[in-house]
């Protein structure tokens, strides 16, 4: 059974008849202390799927599930998921329809920059400047990428200052990303005073 959703019965899509996707049954009844499974994810993923395809009842069904269990809000990161996807969507050329591992290999890159720059048992806060570090690193692949690319088809003295600019320009905003994670880690890490020939000394902890 599908959790209910106001009138509109479970599993059913309003308006349109067609059924949901069912809840499945080894995720039982929906409560703030529901654990994370994969089927809980698989099934919140295809809600995820039709609710952005316009499908209005998925879009509830999934409002309800997430009430449900306020947990879930929390792990969600939809801003910066659509921000990604942006850049992602700016970094497929053109002519590259239909080839999903290209994307995919770019999508895990750009995890593995975000996991490694938040490091182990991040604070809310390191998590956050991550994912901007993540993005900046993104913005840069992508500027370097156009460069290269219109400098195969030649360009102007002009043309070529202005990409080196915004070249210099990404790259930048990914060094300050990255210090400003840094300063706050040096802030965040707790300091340890310690004495030593009875002189106090500050060690970070």
């Amino acid at each position: 059974m599908g959790p209910k959703t106001g009138k509109t019965p479970a599993g059913k899509r309003a308006g349109t008849g067609g059924s949901l996707p069912a809840r499945p049954e080894s995720v039982g009844e929906l409560t703030p202390e529901t654990p994370n499974s994969k089927d809980l994810a698989v099934w919140l993923n295809a809600l995820l799927i039709r609710e952005q395809a316009g499908d209005e009842a998925a879009s509830r069904e999934l409002i309800a599930a997430y009430n449900a269990v306020p947990r879930l809000w929390e792990d969600l990161d939809a801003l910066r998921e659509n921000a990604e996807h942006a850049w992602l969507e700016l970094l497929r050329p053109a002519a590259e329809s239909g080839r999903g591992f290209s994307r995919e290999a770019i999508r895990r890159e750009l995890e593995r920059v975000r996991r490694d720059a938040a490091g182990e048992d991040p604070s809310p806060l390191e998590r956050l400047l991550a994912h901007r570090v993540a993005l900046c690193w993104l913005a840069t692949i992508y500027a370097d990428t156009q460069y290269a690319q219109r400098m195969k088809d030649g360009l102007t003295f002009k043309e070529s200052e202005f990409y080196q600019r915004r070249c210099e320009r990404s790259q930048r905003q990914l060094l300050r990303a990255v210090q400003t994670l840094a300063t706050v880690r040096r802030l965040l890490t707790p300091v340890v005073q310690v004495n030593v020939a009875e002189k106090q000394i500050n060690v970070a902890g």
